[in-house]
This record gives structure tokens, sequence and C-alpha cells, in this order.
């Protein structure tokens, strides 16, 4: 299993660092093996340390991929904004990720594609349009897009959330999915901190990794398919209530809306680390290739201290 560190591939983030000899260090004296990058346009950690990719998401995208104009226009304002806001005509938009793919084929072991699908308001009020099967259906057809004109051949591993698409809580759906994919290099890359958050009733850390194993357990015929584990959690159950109960008022404008949204979501989707002693267990019962530590951080004394804090609390000491 290797450990590795979500990390955004911003210049911002490595400015701490006196060189990229220096960050790959930080790494690992701390018991990790690289990095599953998120890139931002820029190209400045070097490619030995990359395993995986986080490819890009966009929360809301159905209904610009559908050409469901009138629903388009009451997310953004105009069709002009959602046409600058994707850069992609709807028939084309497959066409956004391959430029990172290009990237995964040539450098990484695994890519990560979010299967999910919400609006701004809908996010708040909880009151979905589309189902999980419909949305498991469009990005399978998305998906199957994007593998036969990227040619990639590595793994294509499949993340959960909490809103519409893949939320691993009906095993039946699950299955849907990965017969709908014409490609034989699938997976799963398992989020910690969204699956619990499909359960607003859960009130501890403790409960929310019995949860979760409980959903690894209903999914045993799949388990091999648990190829990564992207490591934090969220118990904010109550806010999730909360703001389904008192969305604030959203601005006209798209951006300043999203904005908005931007800042509910950090309430919502914690990404904490994890200091449940029952999580080592459920870790090792899926026993999966990556284990990514995805967890906030804005300065390198933060990410180090989180860093060891989370291998000191798994009891995963040395480096794989």
């Amino acid at each position: 299993m290797k450990k590795l560190l979500s990390f955004i591939e911003w210049g911002s983030y490595l400015k701490e660092y006196e060189s990229m000899e220096d960050f790959k260090k930080s790494l690992y004296d701390l018991g990790l093996d690289g990095i599953e990058i998120v890139r931002c346009g820029e190209d400045l950690i070097e490619k030995d340390l990359v395993e995986g990719i986080h490819l890009p998401f966009f929360t809301s995208w159905v209904d610009y991929y559908k050409k469901d104009h009138k629903r388009v226009i009451e997310e953004f304002g105009s069709l002009e904004v959602a046409e600058g806001f994707y850069t992609k005509n709807p028939e084309d938009l497959s066409d956004y990720y391959l430029q990172d793919l290009e990237y995964s084929k040539e450098n990484c072991r695994y890519s990560v594609f979010h299967v999910a699908n919400t609006t701004s308001l809908e996010y708040l009020n909880q009151n979905h349009h589309f189902t999980d099967e419909e949305i498991i259906d469009a990005s399978a057809e998305l998906i199957n897009e994007i593998i036969k004109k990227s040619k990639i051949e590595n793994l294509f591993l499949l993340e959960n959330l909490y809103f519409p698409g893949l939320k691993f809580t009906d095993v039946n759906l699950t299955k849907r999915l990965i017969d709908k994919i014409d490609y034989k290099n699938i997976g799963f890359m398992l989020d910690i901190g969204h699956l619990m958050n499909t359960n607003p009733e859960i009130k501890t850390e403790d409960e929310g990794w019995d949860y979760v194993e409980k959903i690894i357990d209903d999914h045993k015929d799949l388990i091999d398919y648990f190829k990564g584990i992207h490591l934090h959690v969220s118990v904010t159950g109550d806010e999730i209530k909360r703001v389904k109960e008192n969305p604030p008022d959203l601005s006209d404008d798209f951006y300043e809306r999203f904005r908005q949204i931007y800042e509910a979501v950090k309430n919502i989707d914690a990404h904490s680390i994890s200091k449940s002693s029952k999580a080592k267990k459920v870790i090792e019962k899926i026993n999966p290739d990556y284990l990514v530590l995805e967890f906030k951080s804005e300065t390198r004394a933060e990410r180090e201290e989180k860093i060891k804090a989370q291998i000191k609390s798994l009891n995963f000491n040395k480096r794989v």
C-alpha cells in the first residue's frame, strides 16, 4: 500500500520549500511515498514524485452536457456565462480532460474522476433534480467518451460524493456504473469523508467508521475494485441539516454564487484528519493499493504536522 499526499500544484504551496529536493525529502522523511497531484496549469513538480492525478471536476455539468438550455440558464444566468465557464461546447466536454489524461499516461499509475452532479441551490436544499441512477448513466457516457479519446491504459478510478451520482449507498447502482463503462482497468477511489457525509445522523468519527465498514461489507463482492482511499473524515451532519433548513440567500451573479457555495462546502466537506482507533481496521479490510491523505492545509508547518499525526494514528511508520 502506497501512502500518498493529495497536493495541488500551485507555486504558492511550494514557496515554503527551498527546492524540489526539499519538498521530496519532507514527504519521504514523514513516511510518504509520493503525491496524488491536482494540476492547475503549472508544471512545477518532478514526475518521479507523482503516483496519481485527480482530474478536474464540474459540480454541475449534466444539464450543459445534455443541452438543457433552460436549466443551464437557471444555474448560470445565460448560455454565454456557461460557455465561458466550461470552455468547451457540450459535445466536446470530454476534451476538457484530455490534457490531464495525457499527463497521466506519461507519469501516473492512476487517474481519479468524480461521479456526481448538483446545482448551487440543490447542493444547499438537497432537493435534487437528478437521481443517482441518472447521474451514473450520464457519467458512464462521458467517461466512455473520455477513455476512447484519451487512449489511456492505466487505472481509471471513480470517486464517490454525497450528492447524486456514485455514493456507495446502493450496491446495485455501484454495479450499474461498472457495467456501463467500457474499460477493463477501472476501479474505485473511496473517499471516506464523502461517504460519511451521506449519513447526516453520524455524530462521532467512530460512528462514521462503523458506517463506512457497513458499506464496505455491503460491497464485499466488489471489494477488488476498491483500489484507493482518500483519507479524511467529515462529521458534519448538523451543518448539513442547518444549511438545508436555512440556506443562505444566493447572489444572482454566477461567480459570486460560486464563491458563496464554496464557503458552504468548506463547512460540510470538512477534510479533517482521522483520529479514530477504528480507522486502521477498516483500511486494512479494504486493503487498497493507494492510501491518499486528503486533509486541508495551508502551510508547510500545518501540512507536516497533520501528516505526522495521521501516520502516527494509523501506526503506519515506514515507507512501503
